[in-house]
């Protein structure tokens, strides 16, 4: 009665507070069944939010249990990494006794982490009139029986790791409890990841940088594919095995993790942005260039000091080429085209669709459709760019397809495309030769195809790895192109 009478002046978080520490009793936070409390009363929590606004009553809080009774509702706390089968656990020394596990792993096993160890010893002081009697190596004891708790977790793997130096460049010294294990000689991390092969930097990345789709992850992408829509330029992130997969295509186009770009990567969107302003309000060159610095001042992570430097080179680009092209920008056209957007759906069978298409040219006579496709990077003239050439045509075919099958064109017959390459050759100084597609129904049916398999992989959530892809013989994009065709 003295506890209602005191929690009816707290709010009701305060009153969450002390139903945990009346419902559960722990000696210290590191109890793994107080997080596991936490977490349900967390998930509680943002259910009865959810439902009864964040300023809910205590009344509001028990009438919405009382109603998931009643209607026999679960709230359930599906957290998938907490209910994960291979979750990693994370704990002090002090948490992990009487526990074991197959593998262990003892971090920053160094004489500053470990002198600083909370012990039994040093928890209850010893008054003044008493402190002489006290043994000097009680601590050193008690630290050294944590250590012996440590190691004795692990059943068959043990790994004891440390630094040479803390995050100050201050120098680490070694635990000396180690000193008398004589199998215990450091082995050396290199400097640099650039020491390590290349298949071991990938693997690296891929292990810490890249999830393992597991069971419980699959739920949760599940909800976000419920909404993805498929580009040409996330379909060939996931062909493409030899430079990415599907992996990468998990972290850019699902997870949208972000990744540092490339100098010539921004340069060569701020050149797009440019060409399609350009289009649009035929601005002076003075005009153009002021673009082109905005868009790289505001719109990358190019250093200032860099920027009038890129300026110029992307302003003179521009000038080059689009003096070269003044018959072309003369022809009737449209830029920027967006298709599949703002509720506007676009399917291949179950796949949906969207696409921006950098500029289509029309025949209004013939009531044909030219596609153009601006790019910024090399001519690909030799064996190594045969890859780029036909991920560039199947974009092209991508958005023929896009085009048949969005109503706005229906009446023009989509012909032909182009690519159109905007940096001056390195060696000529002159513009290389555009890259012309004509249209085959060969070629469109086998995307169409292929657009339906990957859609599969992405729906049954299977984002196979480099390993899981290496383990079919699949090496080649063209091999896994053919292979999923197959399957």
């Amino acid at each position: 009665l003295d506890w209602v009478n005191a929690i009816s002046v707290k709010t009701t978080k305060q009153i969450l507070g002390e139903i945990i520490t009346k419902l559960f009793k722990f000696d210290n936070l590191d109890d793994p069944k107080l997080y596991a409390a936490l977490s349900h009363l967390t998930t509680l929590w943002h259910k009865v939010v959810e439902n009864k606004g964040a300023e809910f009553s205590l009344g509001d809080f028990v009438r919405y249990i009382d109603d998931c009774n009643k209607a026999e509702l679960q709230i359930l706390d599906a957290n998938p990494y907490k209910n994960a089968s291979d979750r990693v656990q994370v704990m002090s020394a002090h948490a992990a006794k009487g526990l074991e596990w197959e593998h262990v792993f003892i971090l920053d096993a160094s004489k500053q982490a470990w002198n600083n160890a909370r012990t039994n010893n040093s928890d209850w002081p010893l008054p003044d009139n008493l402190r002489s009697i006290k043994n000097a190596n009680a601590d050193e004891n008690g630290r050294k029986r944590l250590f012996y708790v440590a190691v004795t977790r692990a059943k068959t793997h043990l790994y004891i790791s440390s630094s040479e130096q803390d995050f100050d460049g201050k120098r680490r010294e070694r635990l000396d409890f180690l000193e008398d294990c004589v199998s215990c000689e450091p082995i050396l991390m290199p400097e640099k990841a650039e020491d390590l092969t290349k298949k071991v930097q990938k693997g690296l990345e891929l292990s810490w940088m890249r999830p393992e789709v597991t069971e419980n992850l699959k739920d949760l992408l599940r909800e976000k594919i419920a909404d993805f829509h498929l580009s040409a330029s996330a379909l060939n992130t996931f062909l493409d095995i030899e430079h990415a997969g599907p992996t990468e295509f998990l972290m850019q186009n699902i997870l949208h993790m972000p990744s540092a770009q490339s100098a010539e990567v921004m340069l060569g969107n701020a050149i797009h942005a440019a060409i399609d302003f350009w289009q649009k309000n035929k601005v002076s060159p003075d005009e153009l260039r002021k673009f082109l610095a905005k868009y790289l001042e505001t719109r990358t992570d190019i250093a200032p000091d860099k920027l009038v430097e890129f300026t110029d080179y992307g302003a003179g680009i521009l000038e080059n080429y689009l003096a070269a092209k003044a018959l072309m920008f003369g022809l009737p056209s449209d830029s920027e085209v967006s298709l599949g957007y703002g509720g506007q759906e676009i399917r291949v069978g179950e796949a949906r669709l969207v696409g921006k298409i950098d500029r289509l040219e029309f025949d209004e006579n013939a009531k044909t459709i030219t596609i153009v496709d601006f790019k910024t990077g090399k001519y690909p003239t030799s064996k190594s760019s045969a890859i780029s050439r036909h991920k560039y045509t199947e974009q092209l075919y991508f958005y023929k397809i896009l085009l048949e099958l969005s109503g706005k064109y229906r009446n023009y017959q989509i012909i032909g495309g182009r690519l159109e390459y905007i940096k001056p050759d390195e060696e000529t100084g002159g513009l290389p030769e555009p890259i012309e597609v004509v249209f085959e129904a060969s070629i469109e049916n086998r995307l169409r195809r292929l657009i339906g398999a990957v859609w599969k992989m992405i729906s049954e959530v299977e984002f196979w790895s480099a390993d899981e892809i290496s383990a079919r013989g699949l090496h080649k994009m063209a091999e896994f192109e053919e292979f999923l065709l197959e399957k």
